[in-house]
């Protein structure tokens, strides 16, 4: 018999205690200390496990319900792109044959806009769902282009220019993964990342449900994060040459699609303004910020 506590399910200490238990023997789960205790199976503990995974919250893509596992969205470069283009034209000497990382490049549809500008640059891509690297290895047009599997915190390499699109917003606190990105630019490199950077000195951080559909239900998920501009610029002081936030600017009307309200979708505001949104009923207009190092 094994003893386990509430606190330890928590801490996903379960892979251990599979190899231990694969003959079905029985599991304490300490309820309230040694005084009350609940005799389980190791069935029970498997489904009492699975309730708790459940319920933690963390952020979790799901490739069989996201438009990144698909092939037929390259060719309509997305507004958020043009306009972040627009500002490395004005920021960048972009004659020059840069290294550049795109971090959580989903299938490389910005990679494979950026190329079609500057097709003298080198690109490399990291995300960590492997289904979304795949459809980007897939694709004749990102030949040139190299895709890894993994996480921000494993990039052994620096790099020219580092993008992050609408990637820093799954982290509820940024300290991290901001000095991660300023790690992998090298001096006088620059950064390109949009968020929900809030102008108000408030930090949000978000959990969700998505029980529309059924792979999704009953899992609560980690996005959609707000980290204040004031808390940035604590963060990273006067360590870079400069930085600045920008509202960008998003004219295309989104339909919104009544199966996937998860999706983003938009409406004009009095004065015709254009608001994104989505089933979780925020304001989700981003924001870019630049970094010179």
């Amino acid at each position: 018999m094994k003893t386990l506590s509430v606190a330890d399910l928590k801490q996903n200490l379960g892979p251990a205690l599979d190899k231990l238990n694969k003959e079905g023997e029985q599991i304490v789960i300490e309820q309230q200390g040694a005084t009350r205790a609940a005799l389980v199976s190791y069935n029970e503990y498997l489904d009492f496990r699975e309730y708790m995974q459940r319920k933690a919250a963390k952020y979790r893509p799901f490739p069989a319900l996201s438009p990144y596992s698909k092939t037929d969205r390259y060719e309509k470069t997305k507004e958020d792109f043009k306009f972040i283009i627009s500002r490395i034209k004005k920021a960048v000497d972009v004659k020059r044959a840069l290294r550049v990382a795109d971090v959580g490049c989903a299938n490389g549809e910005f990679i494979y806009a950026l190329l079609k500008e500057f097709p003298h640059w080198e690109f490399t891509g990291y995300d960590i769902t492997p289904e979304f690297i795949e459809t980007a290895r897939s694709f004749p047009g990102l030949a040139r282009a190299r895709f890894i599997n993994d996480n921000l915190f494993n990039i052994p390499e620096t790099f020219e220019l580092v993008l992050c699109v609408s990637m820093l917003q799954i982290f509820p606190d940024i300290e991290r993964p901001l000095r991660k990105i300023l790690d992998i630019c090298e001096k006088d490199g620059f950064i390109f990342a949009t968020g929900l950077f809030n102008k108000h000195d408030i930090e949000v951080r978000l959990q969700y449900c998505d029980n529309t559909q059924e792979i999704t239900k009953g899992l609560w998920r980690i996005d959609w994060n707000q980290h204040s501009q004031a808390s940035i610029s604590r963060l990273i002081g006067d360590s870079v040459k400069s930085m600045e936030f920008e509202e960008m600017i998003m004219d295309l009307d989104l339909p919104l699609r009544p199966d996937q309200p998860i999706r983003h979708f938009t409406f004009r505001d009095s004065m015709g303004r254009n608001i994104i949104t989505n089933g979780l009923k925020l304001i989700l207009n981003r924001t870019l910020m630049t970094i010179n190092k």
